[in-house]
């Protein structure tokens, strides 16, 4: 099954086989403001709430998933503070100001740890570092206007990619074989679920 927030009707009409669950917010950014939040997002993103990253920890675990890494952005190290970090980090290895903006990357192992930082090192690109850590993709761009989301079935965000509208289909998919159920949202709508499991 595939969620969507009501904005997408149209483009989750040709998703073959699902069936999606409209909510979420009725009036979706027109366009260009979902273009100005998309290409905000990856000098500033937010704080993720402490659900969805002790689910991304265990997607990190799993074999059959992308995820290499999870990162906590300067948001997150802000938000959940040294202990929470230090807390989400036990029994994993952490690099710290792995963005040099004060984030931290956890990974489960030393090993994994060295990779990351050698990837760093050859990838100026720092978005397209994290998405390959993170099984997100290649990084954000301005055109990526609609985000997939892998929800567990206690519904944490698993793992979660900004797409263009034409690599909906595709990301679904792979969520889907990944165990997880698909979210599709628009970019606003991702931010308020985000916001409401802070609060």
């Amino acid at each position: 099954m595939v969620r969507t927030g009501l904005g997408l009707m149209g483009l989750m009409g040709h998703l073959a086989g699902t069936e999606p669950i409209y909510g979420l917010l009725a009036n979706p950014l027109p366009r260009s403001g979902l273009l100005a939040l998309a290409s905000a997002l990856p000098d500033a993103p937010s704080a993720e709430p402490l659900v969805d990253l002790k689910a991304q920890l265990t997607d990190m675990h799993d074999p059959s998933t992308p995820r290499r890494a999870v990162y906590l952005s300067p948001a997150n190290v802000h938000y959940h503070g040294v202990d929470g970090v230090k807390a989400l980090a036990m029994g994993n290895a952490a690099i710290s100001n792995f963005d040099g903006k004060g984030g931290v990357l956890i990974v489960p192992n030393a090993q994994r740890a060295k990779e990351a930082q050698n990837l760093r090192q050859s990838e100026p690109n720092l978005q397209k570092v994290l998405g390959q850590l993170t099984g997100a993709g290649q990084g954000k761009s301005p055109d990526h206007t609609i985000v997939v989301q892998g929800r567990t079935q206690s519904g944490a965000v698993a793992t979660e990619g900004a797409e263009r509208p034409d690599e909906v289909r595709q990301r679904v998919q792979a969520v889907r074989a990944q165990g997880k159920t698909p979210v599709v949202l628009t970019v606003d709508e991702a931010i308020e679920r985000r916001m409401a499991g802070l609060k």
